[in-house]
């Protein structure tokens, strides 16, 4: 069974929102502060490792997450990838061509 988690900006933005961008964060700690059940917290960090929003760093084999963009930067630069790239499902009140479309 295929789910839609992944591709809700919410989730993505929490994420982001839970990693420290000095250090990085590791899984146990993004998973305790995304306070995401652990499957669907899989399934966004998969995603947003894909679109190049976070990346993978391990230091002394402790899996860590950081921000691939410095902290004040990251916020456009997600919400590019988002519009350019993913295909989110289009929210109640909100039309499809609301946002601009980012030709790539």
């Amino acid at each position: 069974q295929e789910c839609a988690f992944s591709t809700v900006p919410s989730l993505r933005r929490t994420i982001i929102e839970s990693i420290d961008p000095r250090k990085g964060t590791s899984r146990s700690d993004l998973l305790k502060r995304s306070r995401m059940p652990k499957v669907v917290m899989h399934r966004v960090v998969e995603e947003m490792l894909l679109l190049g929003l976070i990346e993978l760093v391990e230091p002394k084999r402790r899996v860590l997450y950081s921000v691939y963009e410095p902290a004040e930067e990251w916020r456009p630069f997600f919400h590019y990838l988002q519009a350019a790239r993913v295909k989110t499902p289009t929210e109640p009140g909100r039309r499809q061509d609301d946002d601009q479309t980012i030709d790539g």
